[in-house]
């Protein structure tokens, strides 16, 4: 409901539950790397299709892990507020 008020709203969801989905999907940080497109992200999206594909080579691996977190940081620091468990508040995006 938060997210309703305006607040740009960032879910913090742990690695081995991004891929259980919820009724907040859209605000959980895995989900808006993936499928919000910004100017600066075209690469990673370019690159996430290919994987998805499984036709992506080592070091482009790299350079997306790479994209992948740089992205998680934007996105957090544009953040207006970020919602985690206490074990998620613990993690090194954070």
């Amino acid at each position: 409901k938060i997210n309703m008020t305006g607040l740009k709203v960032v879910r913090l969801a742990a690695k081995s539950r991004e891929a259980i989905t919820s009724n907040v999907e859209e605000l959980t940080l895995h989900y808006q790397v993936q499928n919000v497109e910004t100017a600066e992200n075209h690469e990673l999206q370019r690159l996430l299709r290919k994987r998805a594909n499984q036709n992506i080579s080592m070091s482009e691996e790299k350079k997306l892990m790479k994209l992948i977190r740089q992205s998680e940081q934007e996105f957090l620091k544009a953040a207006d507020v970020i919602c985690c468990t206490c074990v998620g508040a613990g993690d090194p995006r954070l």
